[in-house]
């Protein structure tokens, strides 16, 4: 073979390695496209069956990690009943989910995929139902009359051993966010938090009425609730920002100390300039005869991004109840802060510390036997700070009194698990916070 002969010989072989390795890889991508477009409508189907175990088996997602509990919780509707239920359930059917396979971004073994979610626009149903109440006919609630608004996220990929799996998911909590929102709705002013109106939550309280039967409650009311917004604008920024680090609403308005006067709790950024800070919990009186908003509990980082750091508020018929976590998977520090709802002597709800608990929880794995193991220790502490070793029976018994005569949950980051000791908190009336925008046109005009 002459020289001219070798070398078109070789270009050829050249050539058609070329088309081969890109057909190969054309075919590759289109076998992944084709894959994650079958991921694609199985998350649609998901979502719209409220379905998270289904959504999670698309995921390298464990089912206990963070975000596969949010997403449980977003898809969870068992502590609603009644009229509430009813307009949750409109708000569900109104979902949408929209996505072009041609923006698939594709890599060897990596892809992101833009979505649009789209819902109807529950804010706008939520400030007619603050104005109308239980005159607001449902019937009367659609897209055509209120709209949608959409929300833009996006849905990222990675090949695991021959499979496409989600690795994240943005913005879909947000389209459930109305549970975090919204009010209670019933025969009641569906904007009030407190279930039972301006009085004593449940039973007579032990001891003297904390406000003066001659005092004009409706007006110390709104004076209260006005102060309480003018307190939430000064402090908008380290709100925000808690909302924005955690993805979660942070503000509500609620009688703890039953004295007919709304008291207000928050969470707030303890840095602002810090995406990854801690929050740390605030909850306010108002002072009838100073005429101010008056700090009466803080719990320094009760939020932060590491595992671990989650709360619940609660009330009962006495006390004001923090619930709150930290620690690492090993070993978690459960507290239990406890706080006087009135005071005995004076008009002005004191919320004195009482004590606190803490159950410190052991956990071990044995990778030979596949097999978990717990050990639990108990402590009390008068001051909050110095702790003694408590008595499991009378841990139990002390704690389990303030669980078992709960009235409430009025704030959480995450709700107890059938495994967890404060299980029973997720069968009383549960409320969820209210973004800091909601809290402030809810109250303005009051």
């Amino acid at each position: 073979m002459n020289t001219k002969k070798l070398i078109a010989a070789l270009l050829c072989v050249s050539v058609l390695a070329g088309i081969s390795g890109c057909e190969n890889g054309f075919l590759k991508r289109k076998k992944a496209a084709k894959a994650i477009e079958g991921i694609m409508e199985d998350f649609t189907d998901a979502v719209e069956d409220l379905d998270a175990d289904s959504l999670i088996d698309l995921t390298d997602w464990d089912e206990d990690d963070r975000i596969s509990l949010r997403i449980a919780d977003c898809f969870d509707f068992s502590d609603y009943d009644g009229l509430q239920l009813d307009y949750y359930e409109l708000f569900i059917s109104t979902v949408g989910i929209e996505y072009d396979m041609a923006d698939l971004e594709l890599s060897k073994d990596e892809a992101e995929l833009k979505v649009e979610y789209s819902i109807i626009n529950w804010e706008d149903v939520f400030n007619d139902l603050s104005k109308l109440g239980p005159e607001m006919d449902i019937r009367d609630v659609s897209e055509e009359e209120y709209g949608t608004k959409t929300i833009k996220g996006k849905i990222t990929f990675e090949l695991d051993k021959d499979t496409w799996r989600i690795t994240q998911v943005t913005k879909l909590d947000e389209v459930f966010s109305f549970k975090d929102e919204g009010p209670f709705i019933g025969e009641r002013d569906p904007y009030d938090p407190d279930p039972i109106g301006p009085g004593p939550v449940g039973p007579d309280p032990v001891g003297p009425d904390p406000v003066d039967p001659g005092i004009d409650l409706d007006a110390l009311y709104s004076e209260a609730c006005r102060a309480y917004v003018s307190h939430l604008k000064e402090h908008e920024a380290e709100i925000k920002k808690a909302e924005s680090i955690y993805h979660k609403n942070f503000v509500f308005l609620y009688d703890l100390d039953a004295n007919g006067v709304l008291d207000l709790i928050y969470l707030s950024a303890d840095d602002v300039k810090d995406d990854y800070s801690s929050a740390s919990l605030h909850i306010f009186t108002y002072n009838a005869e100073k005429k101010y908003v008056d700090e009466k509990i803080v719990v320094p980082e009760i939020a932060y991004m590491a595992e671990g750091g989650s709360f619940v508020i609660y009330v009962t018929q006495g006390a004001v109840v923090v619930n709150h976590t930290n620690g690492e998977e090993a070993l978690q520090h459960v507290y239990t802060e406890v706080y006087s709802d009135y005071n005995p002597y004076t008009n002005i709800p004191s919320f004195d510390p009482m004590g606190t608990f803490r159950r410190d929880v052991y956990y071990d794995y044995d990778p030979e036997t596949n097999t978990e193991s717990f050990k639990y220790e108990y402590f009390f502490a008068r001051d909050g700070v110095n702790f003694n070793v408590c008595e499991e029976a009378t841990y139990e018994e002390s704690v389990g009194f303030l669980i078992n005569n709960a009235i409430a949950v009025t704030g959480y980051d995450y709700l107890p698990i059938a495994s967890d000791f404060e299980y029973p908190l997720t069968k009383i009336s549960i409320f969820d916070f209210m973004s800091f925008d909601t809290a402030i046109e809810t109250y303005k005009d009051y």
